[in-house]
C-alpha cells in the first residue's frame, strides 16, 4: 500500500480516538466543576489560593473542549473533583484552625484588657522608665480603642468572617501586649 492511502487512514483513526474522548473530558469537566462549586463557599474565605488553581485548570479544561482538543481537555479535567475534595477538606482543616485561634482570643484577651486597665488605674506620679506624660496620654488613647476592636472583631466572627476576627482580634492582642510592656505590666498581675 502506498503512503498515500496511510495518510487518510491515519486521519481517520485519530479523529476517531479523539471523539471518543469527548464524553469523558465533558464528564470530568462536569465533575470538576460540580465538585469545585461545591466547595466553593468555605474556600473563599480558607483556601482562595487552592480555589483560583482548580478555576484557572477548569477554565483551561473547558477552553481546550471548545476547541475540540479532547484529549488533552480530558488531561486536564481528569483530576478536578479530586483535587476540589481535597481542597475542602483543607479549608474545613484551615477553618477549625481560625476557629480555635479565635476562641483564644475571644477568650484570653478580655481579661488581658482588664489586667491593663487595673494597671493604669494603679499608675502613680512616676512613671516606668521611658515613659512620660504625653506617652502615657497616646498609649491610654490607644488602649481606650481596644475594647472597641474586639467588639468588632466578636461581630465577625457572629457573621462567620472567622479569618477576619482572628486578624482584628491579633491585632488588638498585639497592640494590648505593647501596651503592657510600655506601662510595664507583669504576667504575674
Amino acid at each position: 500500500m502506498k503512503l498515500t492511502h496511510w495518510i487518510p487512514a491515519l486521519a481517520i483513526l485519530t479523529l476517531g480516538a479523539c471523539s471518543t474522548d469527548e464524553a469523558p473530558s465533558e464528564a470530568a469537566i462536569k465533575a470538576g466543576q460540580a465538585a469545585i462549586e461545591a466547595a466553593r463557599e468555605e474556600a473563599v474565605k480558607y483556601a482562595p489560593d487552592e480555589l483560583t488553581k482548580l478555576e484557572t485548570v477548569l477554565k483551561n479544561a473547558q477552553d481546550k473542549f471548545q476547541k475540540k482538543e479532547f484529549t488533552a481537555a480530558l488531561t486536564d479535567a481528569r483530576e478536578l473533583a479530586a483535587k476540589a475534595q481535597e481542597m475542602a477538606k483543607a479549608a474545613s482543616a484551615r477553618k477549625d484552625e481560625l476557629t480555635r485561634t479565635w476562641e483564644d482570643i475571644n477568650l484570653g484577651l478580655p481579661g488581658e484588657l482588664e489586667r491593663i486597665g487595673a494597671h493604669f488605674e494603679n499608675l502613680g506620679p512616676s512613671l516606668p522608665n521611658g515613659l512620660d506624660q504625653a506617652k502615657l496620654a497616646e498609649i491610654k488613647a490607644t488602649f481606650a480603642g481596644l475594647g472597641q476592636q474586639l467588639q468588632e472583631a466578636r461581630q465577625a466572627a457572629q457573621s462567620g468572617e472567622i479569618p477576619k476576627a482572628v486578624d482584628m482580634g491579633s491585632a488588638a492582642r498585639a497592640k494590648a501586649v505593647e501596651i503592657a510592656q510600655a506601662i510595664g505590666v507583669t504576667e504575674a498581675q
